[in-house]
């Protein structure tokens, strides 16, 4: 029998604060470091370079790459898409 993510966790499809949704962190989380992916790490807030860095940031970038649709753009390994060009 066939488990989803929702069923097992009582999450479901509804806008709420991601605080209350597992799904959303990692959302979130993907989202930020994608941004960080096209930010000058010059421009990275004072707090974040203390901890985190661009090799940091690479090693994110490529456990993430599994889960990336590399089909979305041929101009980007990743086949990160952005508007405008």
């Amino acid at each position: 029998m066939f488990i989803s993510y929702f069923d097992e966790t009582g999450d479901d499809g509804y806008p709420k604060n991601s605080k209350d949704s597992y799904f959303i962190q990692i959302a979130d989380f993907i989202s930020y470091f994608v941004f960080l992916n096209f930010t000058d790490p010059k421009n990275w807030h004072n707090r974040l370079k203390t901890w985190f860095d661009e090799n940091k940031l690479k090693e994110i970038i490529k456990l993430l790459d599994p889960i990336f649709n590399k089909h979305a753009s041929t101009s980007d390994p990743h086949g990160f898409v952005c508007y405008p060009k």
